[in-house]
């Protein structure tokens, strides 16, 4: 999961530092974050359904 977390720094994902750099920055680190924490529910309710119903039906073992 932490992979698809990494735009949440600054220094992390090269288009991320690249637009941060910008003079105005158009968002900060607190934006990044708060970014992430909006979207870590949905991620996280994803990543269940994908886990209990579509491995499965891929012959993919749960363990």
């Amino acid at each position: 999961m932490a992979s698809g977390f990494c735009q949440t720094l600054m220094v992390s994902a090269k288009p991320v530092a690249l637009f941060g750099a910008m003079d105005p920055p158009p968002f900060g680190q607190a934006d990044l974050f708060r970014l992430a924490g909006w979207l870590i529910v949905p991620f996280v309710v994803l990543l269940v359904i994908f886990a209990t119903l579509v491995w499965p039906l891929q012959d993919l073992p749960l363990y």
